[in-house]
């Protein structure tokens, strides 16, 4: 949906694009950010509400764990040997962030736990 990559860094994925627009920001208002929700497919717009749907309640703590257990995140940094908590700017690839959610889709449809 945007063009931004997320690297691998020790607290989770990090856009650093769009981390140096938010730094120091740990809640956002609606209409804080400059945008047009109407220009969303239908596609991009599920994506949307599943996303928050799914993980929308979760403390930042509790997401910062979570993503360490998921494969983008985990891949990214086997590819680059580091250690868990080491810093890290090894990219997220498309094909594994795809693949992870998708999975998490399909299990959902399913009635499966990701």
């Amino acid at each position: 949906m945007f063009p931004e990559h997320f690297e691998a860094w020790a607290n989770g994925p990090v856009s650093p694009a769009l981390y140096s627009r938010h730094r120091g920001r740990f809640q956002l208002q609606p209409g804080e950010i400059a945008g047009d929700p109407d220009a969303l497919d239908d596609g991009e717009r599920e994506s949307i509400d599943l996303v928050l749907a799914s993980y929308g309640d979760f403390t930042a703590n509790q997401l910062s764990q979570m993503t360490h257990q998921e494969k983008p995140w985990v891949f990214a940094r086997e590819r680059a040997g580091v250690a868990t908590m080491a810093r890290c700017d090894a990219e997220l690839t498309d094909e594994d962030i795809f693949e992870h959610f998708d999975a998490l889709v399909t299990a959902t449809a399913h009635g499966e736990e990701g």
